[in-house]
């Protein structure tokens, strides 16, 4: 659970299709109450506190940060236009991306110690039974998949990621995101055991929910620092992984048909557009 697990409702509304994106926008304080309620149980005052938090975390997203996503797409698209990607341009964009995530995370701190202190030990103890239980089943599911398997749920995600905004790759790009697939080192034992000690401190700073300082402290560690709690090992591997996915971005661009140049840039005037709904849906111009 990242920011009490709520906050993965704001991701999957810039994942999903235009109109599911869209009318995740409009009623992200009920999307976020369904996603909690698979985790603990809450009374009808605290599903009223969570609408009415996440509905200030939205008009601040589309107030502060929708901005800025339009703004990003419009510079890649010009330089796809002006034919300048090229991998100082991805990695320009690499470390500009995590910033938007920064901010995400920064702003939903002050919702989430407001909430926090809110559970009872009842729903405390629900809430962690079931997140651990959800870490267990992941990771049984992992362990049971054999090293074919493995690369097979590493490469679909790109290959469906690729077809949605550029269409049917070529053989030439099936091939570079399968050597991409079989070459990213396997990191979901590292990552399993970073979310575990996740879990472990998120575990003590409940137990002392009622000491602001410790909350404040244990939560801010949680959501906007919780890299410090990744072993040393993961996060070399997240950077080369990174660094292996830009060298691999370059080689597809520059692969890209015309035909395929057309639809992404079609896309991305569509994901222009839909944040300019998201935006005109909070009044915001």
């Amino acid at each position: 659970m990242r920011a009490l697990q709520w906050l993965i409702i704001l991701v999957l509304i810039f994942s999903t299709a235009s109109c599911s994106r869209q009318l995740g926008y409009r009623f992200a304080d009920t999307l976020v109450s369904w996603q909690l309620a698979r985790y603990m149980d809450l009374d009808r005052e605290q599903r009223r506190a969570v609408r009415g938090e996440v509905d200030k975390l939205i008009q601040w997203h589309a107030e502060s940060e929708l901005p800025k996503y339009h703004q990003l797409l419009s510079d890649v698209r010009f330089a796809i236009e002006r034919d300048t990607i090229d991998a100082n341009f991805l990695e320009n964009l690499a470390e500009k991306l995590p910033s938007y995530w920064f901010d995400l995370r920064d702003a939903v701190l002050e919702p989430v110690l407001r909430l926090t202190p809110m559970l009872n030990d009842e729903q405390m103890a629900q809430l962690l039974e079931n997140l651990m239980e959800s870490l267990d089943e992941q990771r049984e599911e992992y362990r049971n998949r054999d090293a074919e398997e493995r690369i097979e749920r590493r490469l679909t995600p790109f290959e469906r990621q690729f077809r949605n905004i550029a269409g049917r790759p070529t053989n030439e790009q099936s091939e570079i995101m399968l050597k991409l697939a079989t070459e990213t080192p396997d990191v979901n034992e590292l990552w399993f055991d970073y979310r575990e000690r996740w879990l472990v401190v998120l575990r003590e700073t409940l137990v002392e929910r009622d000491n602001p300082e410790v909350l404040r402290a244990g939560m801010t560690l949680l959501i906007s620092n919780p890299e410090s709690l990744r072993p040393d090992a993961l996060q070399q591997h997240m950077d080369a992984n990174q660094q292996g996915t830009i060298d691999a971005l370059v080689f597809l661009y520059a692969s890209l048909t015309d035909r395929q140049r057309r639809s992404v840039l079609r896309n991305i005037e569509g994901y222009q557009r839909d944040i300019r709904s998201m935006m005109r849906q909070r009044n915001v111009n």
